[in-house]
């Protein structure tokens, strides 16, 4: 009987069935009475791509709101409606203006500030590339470089320092894949 070695082995694990979250929790259990349904909906679908790409939820709920708002909102409407602290509305309000998700705009003649959505995805999806991914990408190439090193300096068996090296191997090929195909993408959606 031929066995395969450690590194040729792959966990595999079944599948898990989707969780549905309780009615009315899919919000965290956090109620926001200053929104409507569809509002809410928007919100949620938001917070859920946000936290998928790692922000947090506070930027998600912030711009499904102004998404999902006929109108420009000022500060204080979104701090009101959503529930959040005036920190979180201001560093939220902040990190999405530098992405160029959120637009300001002048309120009426005498009032603060306003705040759109901006709506455009190649707009969206090329500032996310700039502001995390490609950020994301040079640090991965400093901490893999480190790795290496750090691997060759271990004192290990013949055996687990080959699946080691392999693995390594393996994740600085995705790592430059990626980085080869992160150019192409923020000239499509730059």
């Amino acid at each position: 009987m031929k066995t395969a070695s450690p590194a040729a082995i792959a966990v595999r694990r079944p599948a898990l069935p989707a969780a549905r979250a309780p009615a009315g929790a899919e919000n965290g259990g956090r109620s926001r009475p200053g929104l409507t349904p569809f509002e809410q909906e928007v919100v949620e679908v938001f917070v859920g791509l946000g936290q998928a790409v790692g922000l947090p939820k506070s930027y998600g709920e912030i711009y499904g709101l102004l998404f999902a708002s006929p109108r420009p909102l000022g500060f204080s409407e979104v701090q009101e409606r959503l529930g959040l602290s005036q920190g979180s509305v201001s560093q939220g309000l902040r990190a999405l203006r530098e992405i160029g998700a959120v637009i300001p705009c002048a309120g009426a003649e005498g009032s603060r500030e306003r705040y759109l959505a901006a709506t455009e995805m190649r707009q969206l999806v090329g500032a996310l590339l700039r502001g995390t991914l490609q950020p994301e990408l040079a640090r991965g190439r400093k901490r893999l470089a480190q790795a290496g090193r750090l691997l060759e300096q271990q004192r290990l068996g013949e055996a687990d320092q080959e699946v080691l090296s392999a693995r390594l191997d393996k994740l600085q090929a995705w790592h430059r894949k990626a980085g080869g195909l992160l150019p192409w993408l923020a000239k499509f959606f730059g």
